[in-house]
Parts: C-alpha cells; sequence; structure tokens
C-alpha cells in the first residue's frame, strides 16, 4: 500500500508595500504563489489584493496591499 502525504490547509496573509506599481504588485503575488508551488502545495484560492490603510506607520508607510492566500500543502 502507498502512503500518500496528508495536506494541510493553510491560509497565508501577506501585507506588500503601497508604493509598487500594479505589475510589480501580481511578480510578488505569483513569486509566493510559485514558493508555495515549490514545496508541494497548491493554490485554492488567492483573493484579490484590498489596498489598506495602517493604524500605525510601518517603515514610514501608512497604507499597504492586503493579499490573503489560501493553500494546501504538506506539513
Amino acid at each position: 500500500m502507498l502512503k500518500t502525504a496528508v495536506k494541510n490547509l493553510y491560509e497565508l496573509l501577506v501585507i506588500i508595500k503601497s508604493n509598487i506599481s500594479d505589475d510589480d504588485l501580481d511578480k510578488n503575488i505569483n513569486q509566493i504563489e510559485a514558493s508555495i508551488k515549490n514545496y508541494g502545495g497548491s493554490i485554492v484560492k488567492t483573493d484579490e489584493p484590498s489596498r489598506k490603510r495602517f493604524t500605525h506607520k510601518i517603515k514610514g508607510l501608512k497604507e499597504g496591499y492586503y493579499v490573503s492566500i489560501l493553500f494546501n500543502s504538506p506539513s
């Protein structure tokens, strides 16, 4: 009997700088998804980036793009 790897469901929330172009934003998201796939994961859902204000400045920035990625991956 073959033993298959159990894949767990994970959610990743990434905050990306708001001062980048749309192309660079897409490139960043694609790089993250590629990294997940390289480690044996599979993307279930990627939410559209939403620009939100921070309650406090983070490294001088007042807002950023929030991206949520739902994926399956071995532990």
